[in-house]
């Protein structure tokens, strides 16, 4: 069994060169800027025109948004910051910042701090799908509770215990990202019962009646704001915590890179050079055999990381990769958002051993200047309008999505301007859907970016039409070239990363 990590003069986060900070959120910041601004695409229509119709004191007392939870602080957050700024931007910035805050508090935990800095690049980087929350007007229900996740994790590393003050406070900023997402009452809940598998025979006499309490509480609480109508069937909960990880490993190499991480997390777990070689072979048979059945090879990560905290007797870590891998249950959609949290916390996991720490050197600070300012020469070169080989492809999944919400809004614009097509209806030719039921999810060439009630109610609020419901001529959208031969083409956006979007009659 492991004995916990710990080195002896751990580096804190102003002893190290701001170079490996840099690092650590160069490649969050390098997507997100990538396809910063997004217009309004999903939920954000469909939002737009209820905060037209309700005041901030709505958003705080009532559930104006039909959502399966009261969250009225992030409702209400979404609505000042789209009033503030008449559009969704300042709302994605927002987003980013919390998701920047989160690595930034890890980061300073962390006692390999460079070795965290590559893997929180390149998970950022590679598993990017899952941030598409920060685009979204709704996203702001998970930067706050992504900067929770991390603050927990930051704790339970660095306390084995929990003062009665310091329980007192998590559980008031707790109460508190509980009104942005209900989740956090999960997450807390598990994140205690690991403090209570932590304590000694002793110490449960005097703190283990306060935590059941605390838990108790937690989970009463989180069922009188949870709207949930009913429990969906086992069957769909499972398909949409599979599609969660699918939606963010959604290919090939990303599934090799969370093999390799995998492997880089178990390496430690094993002293001899022989059984390092055969659990290596294990592993990489394992995550062949999860492909093979297209299955993630994420869980093969996050289950070695899970298995390295028990080992280390880390039970609050071990309680809170438990619960971030279990979120996609609370929805089963399939999103990939869902996945970010766990995907955090086993990044931090999985650089906590001193067999594989790094130590700083002059040649190491320069190479992350360098590699940071090159990365972000290719960003701005990439907007500019330049292709640059190898990264424009990487980058297109972002680019691509990004252009079809400016090419919707350029149809919409385009269709309230011609008085001759008030009486039609925007009609998406392509279904959206949510993944886990959706047969577009991977390849979103064609994919509309909302569905057809959310863009419906959008284009009647800014026309003012009543009756465009009624209406039986229609106007159809296409994305990504898609061409239909037995209609007429009226309209056309071009589009350099996801081709034309057309409107048809």
């Amino acid at each position: 069994m492991m004995a916990k990590n710990k080195y002896l003069n751990p580096a804190s986060i102003f002893d190290v060169s701001p170079a490996y900070l840099l690092l650590a959120v160069s490649g969050l910041s390098f997507c997100f800027f990538l396809g910063f601004p997004f217009e309004n695409h999903n939920e954000s229509f469909l939002w737009i025109v209820i905060f037209s119709k309700v005041s901030f004191w709505d958003t705080l007392t009532k559930q104006v948004i039909p959502i399966e939870s009261f969250r009225p602080l992030g409702v209400a957050n979404a609505w000042l910051t789209y009033k503030l700024s008449g559009n969704i931007y300042l709302q994605q910035i927002l987003n980013w910042l919390f998701a920047l805050a989160s690595f930034v508090l890890l980061f300073s935990v962390s006692k390999n701090k460079i070795l965290f800095s590559l893997l929180s690049l390149a998970v950022c980087a590679c598993f990017f799908a899952g941030y598409i929350y920060l685009f979204h007007l709704h996203g702001v229900f998970y930067g706050p509770f992504q900067l929770y996740v991390a603050g927990l994790t930051y704790i339970a590393f660095k306390k084995r215990r929990l003062s009665s003050s310091l329980l007192a406070v998590i559980f008031v900023v707790t109460l508190f990202v509980a009104l942005y997402h209900t989740f956090t009452l999960l997450v807390f809940c598990s994140f205690l019962a690991g403090y209570l598998l932590q304590l000694s025979k002793t110490e449960k006499k005097i703190q283990y009646i306060r935590l059941i309490i605390l838990i108790l509480f937690s989970l009463a609480l989180g069922k009188l704001i949870l709207q949930a109508k009913s429990i969906k069937p086992f069957r769909e909960l499972v398909d949409g915590l599979v599609t969660s990880f699918r939606m963010a490993e959604v290919n090939t190499a990303l599934a090799c890179i969370a093999a390799v991480l995998a492997l880089l997390a178990a390496m430690p777990l094993i002293k001899s050079v022989s059984q390092r070689i055969i659990t290596g072979l294990f592993i990489l048979s394992l995550a062949t055999i999860l492909m093979y059945l297209h299955i993630p090879v994420l869980f093969l990560w996050i289950g070695i990381c899970f298995v390295k905290v028990i080992l280390n007797k880390e039970m609050a870590m071990a309680g809170l990769i438990a619960a971030t891998t279990i979120l996609p249950l609370g929805s089963s959609s399939g999103s990939p958002t869902y996945t970010v949290f766990v995907i955090m916390i086993c990044a931090f996991v999985t650089t906590a051993d001193e067999i594989l720490y790094i130590p700083d050197s002059l040649l190491l600070r320069r190479l992350s200047v360098g590699f940071v300012v090159l990365l972000f020469g290719m960003l701005v070169v990439i907007k500019i309008g330049f292709r640059v080989p190898l990264i424009a492809s990487i980058a297109r999944p972002v680019l691509a999505e990004q252009e079809k919400t400016s090419q919707l809004k350029d149809i919409i614009d385009w269709k309230l301007k011609n008085k001759e097509y008030a009486p039609t209806t925007l009609v998406l030719y392509d279904a959206g859907g949510i993944p886990v039921a959706a047969k577009n999810s991977v390849d979103r060439t064609n994919r509309p970016v909302a569905n057809q009630d959310q863009l419906s109610n959008y284009v009647t609020f800014l026309s003012k039409d009543i009756a465009t419901d009624t209406t039986t001529c229609f106007l159809y959208i296409t994305f990504g070239n898609k061409i239909l031969r037995d209609k007429q083409l009226v309209f056309s956006v071009n589009g350099p990363w996801n081709g034309k979007a057309y409107v048809y009659k």
